[in-house]
């Protein structure tokens, strides 16, 4: 039951107004599910910046993305402010189940999070991949294309976990320690599909464009960019029927019973009652300690790989048998060590930054005097046809003016 007041304040304003015409749903239902779902929604989402997606007509009618936080705000609601170009954006952060109502009570049907947390956005805790399906009449092509990526990933030592996007297609979430900055895991994740799409050519692109895609699945790898975004676990997408993006195990992927608008808000308390919550252990340890990704991509589609039998690529070919496919040796430029240290520095991790909590001073990190300067030339903006902005490093020129995170309260 939805609990309407909180400090002595309405929670939900509007709860009878219809977010989904089709269904019937009401904003108090979707504020109902939000509170039922936040002891195991929030501990995922907790200090990561939100973007809203909201719909005050419903989904019926246009919603729009919001950012920035500014005013008309509680004063107990914390917000971290993001420099951006030409000032800040200040997201707001969810903490707990309060804050995720008033984000709710924004007419927000889908909260978009960071891939890291507050207060240090320069080091992800998470490394993500976006199936993008051009068609949605392919369900087992899709769920090949995410089985392929898992066996990648797990060729490279890496576990992973998966969930529905609630939308067209699946998210594919590897855990990290936070050791690595943005721009080497951006990196990383880019060489990833890189490989996996050189091995899947007819099905899968790397192509952003619909128009270049061919029918073929996008796997995006541009969720990890710094300000992008990807729909938070357990969060409700803006489709008829209100699907919810909800983990799912590998052995449902694998038996075909999830598909990407399996579950809803309205089967989510059944699903939560018989699985519980399936990413609870993504936060235990061990986590992915290092990535170490080259400044320059470079992937072999099947390079130095060997025979079983032989040992040998050529003896393989020789024979007229195909070589099996090697991660670690065809992706020449990455290397994960499940090692202590931190990794080398980036543009991102080599700026003069402050950073500050509710509950400490800002304090600055020493930085040397020519790190700016030596950064910017390997981060100015670059063009790739096709490719997804947010899978390109973005210039942080303008940060020389604005180098400071804040949280408020």
């Amino acid at each position: 039951m939805l609990n309407a007041k909180c400090q002595k304040k309405p929670m939900i304003t509007h709860p009878d107004k219809i977010l989904f015409p089709d269904d019937g749903i009401t904003k108090g239902e979707l504020a109902s599910y939000y509170e039922a779902i936040a002891p195991i929604m929030v501990p995922h989402i907790r200090a990561r910046p939100i973007t809203m997606e909201r719909f005050p007509a419903g989904i019926g009618r246009k919603g729009f993305i919001q950012k920035d936080v500014s005013k008309g705000f509680p004063d107990w609601l914390q917000r971290v402010e993001v420099p951006k170009k030409g000032g800040t954006v200040h997201h707001p952060l969810v903490t707990d189940t309060r804050s995720l109502l008033w984000i709710v009570n924004q007419n927000c049907i889908t909260p978009h999070v960071w891939t890291r947390r507050a207060p240090d956005l320069y080091h992800p805790d998470v490394c993500v991949f976006d199936l993008d399906p051009s068609r949605e009449d392919e369900p087992d092509v899709l769920r090949g294309a995410a089985i392929a990526l898992r066996d990648l990933l797990d060729e490279l030592g890496l576990p992973s976990w998966v969930k529905t996007s609630g939308s067209k297609g699946f998210h594919i979430v590897v855990p990290l320690d936070g050791k690595a900055d943005v721009g080497r895991v951006a990196g990383f994740a880019n060489t990833v599909g890189t490989l996996l799409v050189k091995r899947h050519a007819k099905t899968l692109t790397q192509e952003f464009s619909k128009a270049d895609r061919g029918g073929r699945i996008l796997v995006d790898t541009g969720r990890n960019g710094y300000s992008a975004t990807f729909a938070a676990v357990y969060a409700v997408r803006p489709k008829p029927g209100a699907p919810v993006s909800a983990p799912c195990t590998w052995e449902e992927v694998e038996r075909g019973a999830v598909a990407p608008r399996t579950f809803t808000l309205r089967t989510m308390a059944a699903r939560v009652a018989d699985v519980g919550d399936l990413w609870s252990d993504m936060r235990d340890p061990p986590r992915v300690s290092r990535v170490n990704v080259s400044p320059r991509l470079r992937v072999r589609a099947q390079a130095s790989t060997r025979s079983a039998r032989t040992g040998s690529t050529v003896a393989a070919r020789r024979a007229g048998r195909k070589a099996a496919p090697n991660a670690t040796a065809d992706i020449i430029a990455i290397t994960i060590a499940n090692t202590k240290g931190s990794t080398a520095l980036t543009p991102y991790s080599q700026l003069a930054i402050t950073r500050c909590s509710a509950s400490a001073p800002a304090t600055p990190i020493a930085t040397p005097a020519n790190t700016v300067a030596a950064a910017l030339p390997t981060t100015r903006r670059r063009t790739s046809r096709g490719r997804a902005p947010s899978a390109i490093l973005t210039p942080i020129s303008w940060v020389r003016r604005v180098t400071q995170f804040r949280i408020t309260p």
